[in-house]
């Protein structure tokens, strides 16, 4: 590898601390929806920093586990975060860098947050970062 072509990045991650908790569901698939998000904030996030870390929120009879990563890269318009989870969609900027991938990341997501009976979603800010939110259902087993 020449060192020439090899782009500094200074990247911090950072693992926000919360509440120990199990969560009994289809770890591979959870697994996989982790490694394409982090994939995307490695991606799109050249200097800063990537957040990962959890809320349970509790609603009605029910609680949901809602998982975020954060990371302060490139960000997207509000035109693109309403097309970002349709398959085959990538994230071009004009005359700019052309990031690699095929679109499917982020549809693949939603597809298997959705079997999990859970949501996934964005907030972002263009220059400022992107934020990825999703949610399993949780449900606390108490031992008779």
């Amino acid at each position: 590898i020449n060192s020439e072509s090899i782009t500094d990045i200074e990247i911090n991650f950072i693992k926000e601390k919360s509440e120990n908790f199990s969560l009994y569901t289809d770890n591979i698939r959870l697994q996989q929806i982790f490694i394409n998000l982090i994939d995307n904030a490695l991606k799109f996030t050249e200097k800063g920093s990537i957040v990962i870390g959890y809320t349970i929120k509790k609603l009605f009879k029910t609680s949901l586990v809602i998982f975020h990563i954060k990371d302060t890269g490139i960000g997207l318009t509000k035109k693109q975060q309403k097309k970002i989870f349709s398959r085959f969609t990538k994230l071009e900027k004009e005359r700019e860098k052309l990031y690699r991938g095929a679109g499917l990341g982020l549809s693949i997501c939603k597809n298997i947050v959705e079997l999990l009976g859970g949501g996934i979603w964005v907030e972002s800010e263009v220059n400022k970062g992107s934020t990825f939110y999703f949610s399993i259902p949780y449900s606390k087993f108490i031992k008779t």
